[in-house]
């Protein structure tokens, strides 16, 4: 593996002397000396072989070379930034991973609509989703083998659980097929005579 050239600390520097409009401002803000932001840049620039700013009065401005540099050193100075702060997180018991159990019939538009607001707060916690039927969410949680379940009907006994929403079910058919046309009310023993679909029991 070849050394990288540059270090984090200049791409840094050299986004504050952007950011802030010039090596005097960006030295105010990082609480360093405006020489030693000259050095920097100038040692990037030297090691890279490839002009970034270029200074006209008082100002720094950015090659073109220096613009595309710029937008990828910012991704990557923002990763190490977020692994440096995922670290810290795991240090403090923050959870790194999470297995997370949805009962089928749960409106994914409404997990979908949790995990916009979670992510922003995450700190980097990867989110599995199992989707589970009937006793399967149940006994997923009873053998421990989700963090949080989402589940139809009541909570096994010992869990405490919240209500999330209530799911009406309704019974449903093509115009054209004969179910439609009955005039009596449907029983069991009608509806099992016709060709039925069945999701399986996950549990």
């Amino acid at each position: 593996m070849s050394q990288a050239k540059s270090t984090f600390e200049q791409w840094r520097i050299l986004q504050a002397v952007v950011d802030y409009g010039g090596y005097a401002q960006a030295a105010e803000k990082l609480n360093k000396s405006q020489s030693s932001l000259n050095h920097a840049v100038a040692k990037l620039q030297a090691q890279l072989g490839v002009a970034l700013l270029e200074v006209r009065g008082r100002k720094a401005y950015l090659t073109e070379s220096g613009e595309v540099l710029l937008r990828r050193s910012r991704h990557i100075t923002r990763s190490v930034t977020e692994l440096e702060q995922l670290a810290n997180n795991l240090e403090k018991g923050w959870e790194p991973s999470l297995l997370l159990s949805r009962e089928l019939i749960y409106p994914m538009e409404h997990l979908i609509d949790a995990l916009a607001e979670f992510e922003p707060q995450g700190r980097g916690t990867r989110i599995t989703i199992l989707d589970s039927v009937i006793s399967g969410s149940a006994e997923l949680v009873e053998s421990e083998k989700v963090d949080i379940a989402i589940i139809g009907g009541a909570a096994p006994k010992g869990y405490l659980a919240q209500p999330l929403c209530h799911v009406d079910f309704f019974l449903v058919c093509h115009p054209s097929h004969p179910l439609a046309s009955m005039d009596m009310p449907l029983d069991d023993q009608t509806l099992a005579e016709q060709l039925q679909i069945v999701i399986k029991d996950t549990g």
